[in-house]
């Protein structure tokens, strides 16, 4: 996939003020399946696990399962020795790392399968990613981190202070070097007090499988990772000063936000210089028009309603056969939240809004939403009518549809507007 800039020059001659020795850290290191770091060997660790059957799960964020997390943790390169009756993932933050890359490269993805959900491999995407070598899959899974990688995914909430860059510029820079033994000690001790917050985990763990630090782990049984000490190394360090001062020479905003619209191979032009062997990028799946008539439940507290529409219209005719169904008035904006593939929400807005993506724009047919999928209709955002829609099924080869159809419902809908006696008046 070609990159977002690939007419775009990099001159090696100043590396975005990297020093020689920097610069010779890129040049010299060569990445294989087992370095730097263990994240190569991970991934394949879970994709092994995964299989190809997959893992039944649960939960609007379908996560690894509980009772599954402890043996994949005793197969990772990094297993935690932790004292917990029942494990989550995010006790466990390389696993929750390794699910929000897998998840957001696209290499896993949520389905149902006989009205259960499931976490499995996409073939078309695993095919492309065992075409790539070592190189390219490390990059893919950086970039998928640092570009794409939207916490949302794993549950947590999105914020500057959760992207990657602004974790390392704010907080592990300040850890020594692999052999720098002068600032050891209690002062190491008190920038690890600093991190016990679950996303820092998280960055911590992903920053050790990347190989840019080393962690020393306690290594009896505790309630949660016991961090004894961290030192960063020299490779990591040198790689990540020169992407984040190619994000500000680009003006790009990496620190603030994420882009699942950005292609991989976004960094290749300027890496290309220190890794000739990056030449390929994974693929990216887009839904497919998928044809036939979609059926929706739409609840309003414990008023619902089912309602067929056919492929070819779109979020604001949903919009439309809603309010209709429901009996409201269509004079208020309106936004529709859903999770994507990928896991994180997107939000898809009234055309009469500032800032798209918009409903007149998004066919229903171009979703690829699977089956059991729940969804947030909002409608005025001053009274907040918020409905809950459910993809309940989709016939390929159902009766001809041109227009939304009521099927059947439950409950009276409430007044949209309803009317209040003036306090202190009687009938």
């Amino acid at each position: 996939m070609a990159p977002k800039h690939e007419d775009e020059e990099f001159s090696i001659d100043n590396a975005y003020g990297l020093t020689p020795e920097q610069q010779n850290e890129l040049r010299q290191l060569t990445v294989t399946s087992d370095g730097p770091g263990t994240i190569l060997k991970d991934v394949q660790i879970v994709i092994d696990w995964v299989g190809t059957e997959g893992i039944e799960t649960r939960g609007k964020y379908g996560l690894f399962p509980i009772k599954h997390i402890a043996d994949l943790n005793e197969r990772l390169s990094n297993s935690l020795n932790l004292n917990l009756k029942r494990p989550q993932q995010k006790s466990f933050p390389h696993i929750n790392g390794l699910y929000l890359l897998l998840r957001t490269v696209g290499l896993l993805y949520l389905t149902q399968k006989k009205n259960k959900q499931y976490l499995i491999l996409d073939e078309k995407v695993l095919a492309s990613w065992h075409s790539l070598n070592p190189t390219e899959q490390y990059f893919t899974l950086l970039e998928a981190w640092f570009i794409r990688g939207n916490v949302e995914t794993i549950g947590e909430r999105a914020s500057r202070f959760s992207h990657p860059f602004s974790i390392y510029n704010g907080h592990v820079h300040r850890f020594p070097l692999e052999g720098d033994s002068a600032r050891d000690g209690q002062s190491q001790s008190n920038l690890i007090e600093a991190t016990r917050i679950d996303f820092f985990h998280l960055s911590l763990a992903l920053f050790e499988m990347f190989g840019f630090l080393s962690i020393k782990t306690n290594p009896a049984q505790n309630r949660r990772w016991d961090i004894q000490s961290i030192h960063r190394s020299a490779f990591g360090d040198a790689l990540l000063l020169f992407l984040d001062r190619l994000r500000v020479s680009k003006g790009f905003m990496w620190e603030y936000d994420f882009d699942i619209t950005v292609s991989y191979g976004e960094w290749q032009p300027a890496l290309q210089n220190f890794f000739t062997e990056w030449q390929n990028n994974i693929i990216t799946v887009q839904p497919e028009f998928q044809d036939g008539v979609y059926v929706y439940k739409v609840t309003l507290g414990e008023v619902w309603r089912r309602i067929a529409f056919p492929a070819k219209l779109t979020l604001e005719d949903l919009s439309d056969g809603i309010l209709d169904v429901f009996d409201f008035d269509n004079d208020h904006l309106y936004q529709f939240r859903y999770r994507t593939r990928y896991g994180f929400i997107t939000e898809v807005n009234s055309p009469d809004m500032d800032e798209g993506p918009f409903t007149t724009d998004v066919v229903l047919g171009e979703m690829g939403l699977e089956i059991g999928t729940d969804f947030i209709y909002l409608f005025d955002f001053g009274d907040n009518w918020e409905f809950e829609v459910t993809l309940e099924r989709v016939d390929p080869q159902g009766p001809p549809v041109d227009k939304p159809l009521f099927l059947e419902g439950f409950g009276e809908p409430p007044e949209q507007y309803p009317s209040y006696e003036p306090e202190g008046e009687m009938e």
